[in-house]
């Protein structure tokens, strides 16, 4: 199966690229001279694009600006993809109840922002289990693995929860290994 990531994934990362002007994207990056002009160009939310560009554009992002740090990617994940994301998707997914939207967030993975890999929460009575797997690997793992639990922490917070914790056990290993899934350990107190 062709491996493909929704634009309104890319859009954030687009948004960033085009903003940092004085920085030598394709010089210091993996992103080719036809990947700026399609960023320049313009990405559709609805459209769907091959994966590897996503990662490119990823990692690109990390690298450049968030100087290659956990921190920088939970940050992005935290501020400009959620934003974005529950600016796009809003309408369609619960408000005020964390555990709800984690739920729908989880069930639009697969389809809705990728065509590979699957997501799954399990409601617990301090919060709950956010899993992701990807049969072929994490993509982009070194970065994504922060900002999917900066991006976790910020739908939860935007959703009436407080005090919100969320750890990911493999984070520990991505400089060390391939992963294949992810289990966030979720917890919060309600507004």
């Amino acid at each position: 199966m062709e491996q493909k990531v929704k634009g309104a994934l890319l859009i954030p990362l687009a948004m960033v690229i085009r903003s940092q002007k004085e920085l030598d994207w394709e010089g210091k990056t993996e992103l080719t001279a036809q990947d700026i002009k399609l960023i320049k160009k313009g990405i559709l939310a609805s459209a769907w694009y091959d994966q590897k560009l996503w990662e490119r554009m990823g990692n690109a992002v990390w690298k450049l600006v968030g100087n290659g740090t956990a921190e920088g990617a939970y940050v992005f994940g935290y501020g400009i993809v959620a934003k974005g994301l529950l600016n796009i998707y809003g309408s369609k997914i619960a408000k005020d109840d964390p555990g709800r939207i984690l739920g729908q967030f989880a069930s639009m993975y697969q389809g809705t922002f990728y065509t590979s890999g699957s997501a799954e929460f399990q409601p617990t009575a301090e919060g709950g289990i956010f899993k992701v797997s990807h049969l072929e690997g994490i993509p982009i793992q070194e970065c994504f693995v922060p900002f999917l639990r900066g991006f976790l922490t910020k739908i939860v917070e935007e959703n009436k929860g407080e005090n919100v914790r969320v750890e990911c056990p493999e984070e520990a290993l991505v400089n060390s290994q391939k992963l294949s899934s992810l289990t966030y350990q979720m917890s919060w107190e309600k507004k």
